[in-house]
């Protein structure tokens, strides 16, 4: 990729256009220059973005980026998160910022039900979840490089077959984490927990066995590398300093909003992104520091109390703009530590993946319309999913794992209900090998006119 140009430095850069010519700084009050100011702020625009619309201001690269600065330097606020050279870390809100904030507090923080009426049934809500889950452990996959197409992935989280492919095993792993963290989001953050998660995320994905539920160790030289160019992007911190900055993240993870000082208040949702940040920086493992990132920011938000979090899939996406996600990083490091490009990045992932889920609701409450009327009998909201997709698909295939597996219940229910089906005429039965297959009957549409009464 393409990386972004390293700003100058800010003290030295303010030294020298104030001694060349000061009355630059009488802009500010200029309300052109006053706007692109906070498009830069709103945006986040990095130096190179800034020096590429001064002109639009008739001002030079370096006067715009100083006036973008200030406006930048009075609101910072930092957090008790340092870099390896021990600068602190610092962010800001611009109003965008408070924008996403106010959706996440008004869509994430509720019931499922009253957030999303098309979800206000159990069985619903336990289906779309594990939707929600199999993207998400299919897409942070295929982030860090796992090698399987999504019907594949899909079709073995769906069925319940065990992995065979080290890609298989990844998407696997995310999957079964992300269900256990959910499970401990009240649990305090430990080195242990983290250790513990990294290695659910790496088992048997690992060059090195001995590489998962540990710290990196100092003769291991970590550093993220350019694939294109092969240059690193980024060095983390000694691993001497691990155990240091690993207890502060921990301390800092583990705060309550509620028990906060007013003047040391940081919104929760702002929180998880910055663990979601801190981890990846800091690189505290030989392997899946990225899942583990992105797995702690699901963990945060559930903790503060954001239950429909679990219905985001965030990888999905970053993996669609894998350089923006890069270029975040990279842009909060070398600008003075300001976390601001990540947070606005992430926000802003947020946002997204909650308008696609609720477009995919609303995709799926029209095609339930669709096929309603063709839907009326002895049928209970499973059943109902199923036929669904056996109308889309006359091919489709269905086994009491996979049907278990797809909506969240046992063996025996998931035996009932397909037992039910072939004894309605709705599916047809076939042994293959030990297994019993399920495929749609033919004619299917005409058989649900007759079981409803429809002639």
């Amino acid at each position: 990729m393409r990386q972004p140009k390293i700003p100058p430095s800010f003290g030295k850069l303010l030294s020298e256009e104030v001694a060349s010519n000061s009355d630059f700084l009488s802009r500010q009050s200029d309300p052109a220059v006053r706007e692109l100011v906070e498009r830069a702020n709103n945006f986040g625009w990095n130096w190179e973005e800034c020096s590429n619309r001064s002109h639009l201001v008739k001002l030079t690269a370096r006067q715009l980026w100083v006036l973008v600065k200030i406006s930048r330097g009075s609101d910072r606020r930092p957090i008790p998160f340092v870099d390896k050279f021990e600068r602190q870390f610092s962010y800001r809100l611009p109003p965008a910022a408070h924008r996403i904030l106010h959706l996440i507090d008004t869509h994430l923080g509720g019931t499922v039900g009253a957030t999303i009426p098309q979800l206000a049934s159990p069985d619903d809500q336990k289906l779309y979840l594990l939707r929600s889950l199999r993207e998400e452990a299919i897409s942070s996959s295929l982030i860090e490089g796992a090698v399987a197409t999504r019907q594949v992935a899909k079709e073995m989280l769906r069925a319940g077959r065990a992995p065979r492919t080290p890609g298989e095993h990844m998407i696997a792993n995310n999957f079964r984490t992300v269900r256990k963290l959910n499970e401990r989001r009240d649990e305090p953050l430990t080195p242990e927990l983290l250790c513990e998660v990294q290695q659910s995320l790496t088992a048997n994905t690992l060059d090195a066995p001995d590489g998962g539920g540990r710290f990196r160790r100092p003769d291991e030289n970590i550093a993220v590398w350019d694939e294109e160019d092969g240059e690193p992007l980024h060095i983390p911190p000694p691993a001497a300093e691990l155990p240091r900055r690993i207890e502060q993240m921990c301390a800092f993870a583990n705060a309550r909003t509620a028990d906060a000082d007013p003047a040391d208040f940081i919104h929760p949702a702002i929180r998880a992104v910055i663990l979601h940040f801190w981890l990846a920086y800091d690189h505290p493992f030989v392997d899946g520091n990225g899942r583990t990132a992105r797995a702690l920011f699901y963990w945060s938000m559930l903790r503060s109390g954001y239950w429909l979090a679990e219905y985001l899939t965030i990888s999905t996406v970053i993996n669609g703009q894998p350089k923006q996600y890069a270029r975040a990083y990279l842009d909060t490091e070398r600008d003075d530590g300001d976390l601001t490009y990540f947070v606005l990045y992430h926000l802003g992932v947020i946002e997204r993946s909650l308008a696609e889920f609720r477009d995919y609701l609303e995709k799926k409450t029209r095609d339930q319309r669709e096929v309603v009327a063709l839907l009326v009998g002895p049928f209970n909201s499973r059943q109902r999913d199923l036929l669904r997709l056996a109308l889309r698909d006359p091919a489709a295939q269905f086994t009491y794992a996979s049907h278990a597996n797809s909506h969240g219940v046992g063996i025996f229910a998931a035996r009932a209900d397909l037992l039910h089906l072939e004894e309605l005429g709705l599916l047809t039965n076939n042994r293959v090998g030990r297994r019993f297959v399920f495929t749609p009957a033919a004619g299917l549409d005409e058989r649900l006119r007759k079981v409803g009464g429809r002639r």
